[in-house]
C-alpha cells in the first residue's frame, strides 16, 4: 500500500515538472489518478491500527468484512479453519514474525501529500 501510494504521488508530482506527461492535461484521467491516490490514503489512514500486523485476514460478520488478527483469535493463538470449511488448524502464537522487518517501518517515511487532497 505504501509503495502504491508513493508511486501515485510520484506520478502526480510529475505534473509540476519541466517534462509534464500527457495524462496531466487529460482532466478525466488526472482526476481518476488523484481520486485513487486519496482513496488509497483514506483506506490506509482508516486502518492504521492494523498496518504493523503481519498475519491477518478478513472475516465476514455483522453484514460486512472485519479485520481478523490471527494472534488474537484465542489465548493460544489457535485459529480453526474448519469454520471456513478447511480441515486444518493453524497455531499462531503472535502476529509479527520479525520486528526488524523493514516493511513494517515504511509508513514512518511514506506520508500523504496534503497538496493532493
Amino acid at each position: 500500500m505504501a509503495m502504491m501510494a508513493a508511486g501515485l504521488e510520484r506520478q502526480l508530482g510529475r505534473c509540476n515538472s519541466r517534462a509534464v506527461p500527457e495524462f496531466c492535461s487529460n482532466n478525466g484521467l488526472h482526476s481518476k489518478i488523484l481520486r485513487a491516490y486519496n482513496h488509497l490514503w483514506d483506506v490506509i489512514e482508516s486502518n492504521t491500527a492494523h498496518l504493523g500486523t503481519e498475519v491477518w485476514s478478513w472475516q465476514f460478520a455483522n453484514g460486512g468484512f472485519q479485520f481478523l488478527d490471527f494472534g488474537k483469535v484465542s489465548p493460544t493463538g489457535e485459529f480453526h479453519l474448519s469454520k471456513h470449511r478447511l480441515p486444518m488448524k493453524l497455531i499462531l502464537p503472535h502476529t509479527e514474525a520479525d520486528i526488524v522487518q523493514l516493511w513494517s517501518l515504511t509508513f514512518l517515511s511514506v506520508k500523504r501529500n496534503s497538496n493532493f487532497r
